[in-house]
């Protein structure tokens, strides 16, 4: 600056343009709105409302969410000129129920089972639910509504404002029960009911069509443990069920401008004639016929969607006359399950409603979960090293053209009509009105050879000099995977067996002593799921057909289901014995209901007794489960809840002296343990509080064959695990969520999770064996940067559909190189990423700080100031509940020694 004066005038614009982006962008910060508070609340006061004041969301939604408001508004009651369908999940076993209605200004959603957040990604559906309205769906069954809650999350962040659902009567009851765990701040969640009329929006009229079951089921007694106090008698279920017919009504034919112009029709008047299909005549006395400039008129077409869950609603079906008398039929889709659509009744209901119909499949017949990119990330990582990524078995997405339209043809021989089963992708044309209405173009796919070639060839690699380099170096390291063992005997002899051409009987690879338990990777994203990353999951297997699952989100039968398929993973599911809930984010446990009823059917499918599944996990799980359990569905009959807060190791406390010895430990858990313990086939079960959100826990167990395995859950590094898992040894295997880079620690302490250096860090404060890396933000979808991890040979990190034994975990490093380099875009993308965000939050990048304005603070120090006051409310907390708990000592200490000096004074009387 070349005076004072230049520079106050830079500095006063800059304030300026600093406060109108604030007033822009309609919010104001956390720490703003902290120092607006100082002057009138004392210390402890702003600790308080901390929280209340962090920003629950990226400020620019509420714009978006505005400027969508604003568009509904005005936007005119037209016919839209573009309209399909498309099938998002088609209701494969373990796969999500949900069907897609596009139109040019709207979307709609018929069925949201559970998994279709994460299906929207393969099919970049991702901004089209910034234009998601409304939501249909057919029962009140979690196969049909579980996905909600993730969808809502979802069009929230892509900016919709609300979403109206549609449904049988109390369907609104699941939104209410999960807003304990899924926060919607500034998102309207709407319902239309009955009493509101007939659907219609200009695009597209939809009635409502209700059908009763016959008899209504039983809702069955929760056991015991689920709620303490007298159930009294539980209502039945309302067991309605809503068919939908979907009528588009005709839309005139597009006005050629060009024709009129040519005919020498003026603008005016005389085009809107035209338009509306009257002929007009000219000033010459020439005759202007409408249908000579105006397109051909789309036909009305009406679409059916049906669910019949069972044979007792086929009474309501056949006796409906709304369902038999459709006009424009086109296609229906049946969301029946296969035992009902191949009974004979419902056949001869479907030869009633006309030839010409289409009928597509939406149920367990159907083949393929629909996300192809994970089978194409999973057979890539199988070639660097196969022993950690088996085959999915279960993925079905392996197809050529020719091979998807064999898969969706579906031929009864009693019927006269076209049934086909869905498929992710299918498309159903409605408007404009082509010959070909089954469009599967867009059906995704897995392409081996493509993958192959990704892998091996580089194809991404632009330069032949440098693919060749590449193709050269990535064979080298292919090799290095395959043979990398940090033991030097057994790596020389896998490295003499590679020379001699010959591969290492499995009996050498692995020792049946060290291969249990077995950890199966089902799921290691955090928040949200994404394309690679699916939300927490991990199974283990303690001991050959004994199952225990970790945490359970959202997709995790899915998960389960593409790795071992339908008999594989019915297998595990009746081998399983407990599911551990660290807390009650949705994206931990929103697959829970999903793997219990699977589990059941799976038992009861072989005519064999349903054996107790323990739910492992806090109380108010439990508030959730058994509303869910009493308004919906059972799902509780055969589950035994285990609180983890009488799972906590406790101090033993001297009787006498109130001192806490902290080398005896004990738990609540007392008359129930061992047979819990023998149940699950452990003989340690521990719990610690994490820090995190209220109710959550870290897990400690060991295995009958004494192998020592800890879960952190999502924490911030914490004394209390680090204490349940050196009790009596460190583990053998630690688990620790590693949420994002280290550079990131204040977003880290903000959002109460760990980075990856804390992670190892914690890994070798308890000294633990082996150290592996989960729950990774989806930044790092793909794979996580390793400068913090490289040259840790006791660390690795997890992938989905990875899993990995006790005698093979250390070869973990030996695939980096190899994946560094097939993924060296993904690597710099990360970098820059990286870049970007350390400019703005880390002290010394070049926007941390503000010039002249000192009365705001900067990006960085934001984060400073709200990490250290979440720290020293955290501190506060801490000391609060000691000073409260040697309050009660002292409290129950002198009741005590008044008690005993009651008794003296008695005792001296009486000899009186």
């Amino acid at each position: 600056f070349t005076s004072t004066r230049d520079y106050l005038k830079y500095a006063g614009w800059h304030k300026m343009l600093k406060l109108s982006n604030l007033a822009s962008r309609r919010f104001f910060s956390s720490s703003f709105v902290l120092s607006k508070n100082n002057s009138s609340k004392n210390n402890n006061s702003r600790l308080h409302n901390l929280l209340a004041n962090m920003p629950k969301e990226e400020a620019h939604l509420k714009d978006v969410r505005k400027m969508r408001m604003e568009k509904r508004t005005k936007r005119f009651l037209v016919q839209p000129a573009n309209i399909y369908w498309q099938v998002l999940g088609c209701g494969s076993y373990g796969g999500p129920t949900s069907l897609f209605l596009h139109t040019d200004h709207r979307k709609y959603l018929f069925n949201c089972g559970e998994g279709t957040q994460r299906l929207t990604s393969q099919l970049s559906l991702g901004g089209a639910l910034s234009q998601l309205e409304h939501v249909f769906l057919t029962s009140k069954t979690w196969r049909h509504l579980g996905g909600l809650p993730g969808v809502c999350l979802s069009a929230k962040a892509a900016g919709a404002p609300d979403i109206t659902i549609h449904g049988p009567p109390g369907c609104m009851e699941l939104y209410q029960a999960t807003k304990r765990f899924v926060r919607l701040y500034e998102f309207n969640v709407l319902a239309h009911t009955e009493d509101d009329g007939v659907f219609e929006d200009g695009a597209v009229k939809v009635e409502q069509v209700k059908l009763d079951r016959a008899v209504n089921k039983k809702c069955p007694n929760l056991p015991r443990n689920w709620k303490e106090d007298e159930q009294g008698e539980w209502e039945d279920y309302d067991n309605t069920v809503q068919a939908y017919i979907c009528h588009f009504s005709p839309k005139p034919g597009k006005l050629d401008i060009e024709k009129c112009v040519d005919l020498g029709v003026k603008p005016g008047p005389m085009l809107g004639m035209l338009k509306a299909g009257k002929d007009v005549t000219l000033d010459d006395g020439r005759v202007v016929r409408s249908c000579d400039v105006v397109g051909d008129m789309a036909p009305p077409s009406t679409f059916l969607v049906l669910d019949v869950p069972d044979l007792e609603y086929l009474d309501s079906l056949e006796s409906s006359e709304k369902l038999m008398n459709l006009n424009n039929l086109e296609a229906v889709f049946h969301f029946s399950p296969h035992e009902v659509v191949s009974s004979p009744r419902y056949k001869q209901w479907l030869k009633g409603v006309g030839d010409n119909v289409n009928h597509i499949l939406l149920n367990e017949s159907c083949k393929g979960l629909g996300l192809p990119d994970v089978t194409a990330y999973t057979h890539k990582l199988r070639m660097i090293r196969g022993e950690f990524f088996p085959a999915l078995v279960g993925a079905e997405d392996s197809l050529a053209n020719t091979e998807v339209e064999k898969m969706v043809k579906f031929d009864f021989e009693e019927f006269k009509t076209t049934v086909m089963q869905g498929v992710t992708g299918m498309k159903v044309n409605v408007r404009p009105n082509l010959s070909q209405k089954i469009d599967l173009s867009d059906v995704v796919r897995f392409d081996e050879e493509l993958a192959n070639k990704e892998l091996m060839e580089g194809i991404k690699v632009t330069d032949p000099q440098e693919r060749e380099e590449y193709v050269r170096l990535m064979k080298e390291d292919i090799e290095f995977a395959h043979n990398f063992n940090p033991d030097p005997v057994k790596s020389l002899t896998a490295k003499l067996a590679a020379i001699d051409g010959l591969d290492l009987p499995i009996a050498e690879k692995t020792s049946s002593s060290s291969s249990f338990p077995v950890i199966t990777f089902l799921g290691t994203g955090s928040s949200s799921p994404s394309q690679y990353r699916n939300v927490s999951g991990i199974l283990v297997e303690t001991e050959p057909g004994s199952f225990l699952m970790m945490d359970c989100g959202e997709g995790t039968i899915s998960q389960l289901v593409r790795m071992r398929g339908r008999v594989g993973a019915e297998r595990v599911l009746m081998g399983l014995k407990g599911v551990y809930i660290s807390h009650m984010h949705a994206d931990h446990h929103l697959g829970l209901i999903n793997i219990i009823q699977l589990r059941e059917r799976s038992f009861i499918s072989r005519d064999r007794e349903v054996k107790k599944l323990y739910i492992i996990s806090t109380s108010r799980l439990s508030e959730f489960l058994t509303e869910y359990h009493s308004k919906f569905e059972p799902v509780l009959t055969n589950a035994e809840l285990v609180k983890c807060e009488l799972l906590v190791l406790y101090n033993v406390r001297d009787e006498v002296t109130k001192v806490e010895d902290d080398t005896k430990k004990h738990q609540f858990l007392f008359t129930e343990k061992k047979r819990v313990l023998a149940d699950l086939g452990l003989v340690e079960l521990f719990t610690s509080r994490a820090i995190h959100c209220p109710h959550a826990f870290c897990l400690a167990l060991k295995t009958t064959a004494g192998y020592k395995l800890a879960y952190s859950g999502d924490t911030r590094p914490c004394q209390n695990f680090r204490d349940i898992c050196a009790w009596g040894g460190g583990p053998d295997l630690l688990i620790h969520e590693a949420t994002m880079e280290h550079f990131m620690i204040n977003d880290a302490i903000i959002k109460k999770h760990s980075t990856f250096t804390e992670a190892i860090q914690e890994g070798q404060a308890m000294g633990a064996k082996f150290t592996m890396l989960t729950h990774f933000s989806q930044r790092y979808a793909k794979m996580p940067t390793l400068d913090e991890i490289k040259g840790k040979p006791n660390v690795g990190i997890a992938f989905d559909n990875m899993v990995v034994r006790p005698d093979n975990m250390k070869m973990i490093p030996g695939i980096y190189p190899a994946l560094t380099r097939f993924l060296w875009d993904y690597q710099k993308e990360l970098s820059d990423r990286a870049e970007q965000y350390k400019a703005r939050y880390v002290e010394g990048g070049a926007r941390a700080t503000q010039l002249g304005l000192e009365d705001f603070p900067s990006p960085m120090e934001e984060k400073i100031q709200l990490a250290e006051k979440l720290k020293k409310r955290y501190e506060d907390k801490t000391q609060w509940f000691l000073k409260v708990n040697k309050r009660k000592m002292m409290m129950k200490q002198q009741e005590e020694e008044a008690e005993a000096e009651k008794k003296k004074v008695a005792k001296v009387d009486k000899k009186l």
